[in-house]
């Protein structure tokens, strides 16, 4: 987010920007009913408030992006992620 907010605020474009891909944690979803109940429908899945925020999962795998036109391309050396 940095870079685009550096590109936004103050006019420097970066050269590119490393994305990624994090491993998804399963969801705290509740199973699915025929009708769901009016707290579930109207405000969400609610969790049990903590003093502090769950880790992050870990990233499994990186590409950089460029502007257009420039495609980032695997060049067949290294880990593919």
């Amino acid at each position: 987010l940095t870079p685009l907010m550096r590109w936004t605020e103050e006019g420097i474009a970066p050269q590119e920007i490393m994305a990624g891909k994090r491993a998804t944690a399963a969801a705290d979803l509740p199973p699915m009913t025929e009708k769901p109940d009016a707290q579930t429908q109207f405000h969400g899945v609610q969790k049990v408030s903590q003093p502090y925020a769950d880790a992050a999962p870990a990233v499994i795998a990186t590409r950089p992006v460029y502007p257009f036109p420039a495609i980032a391309r695997y060049n067949g050396r290294g880990d593919v992620n």
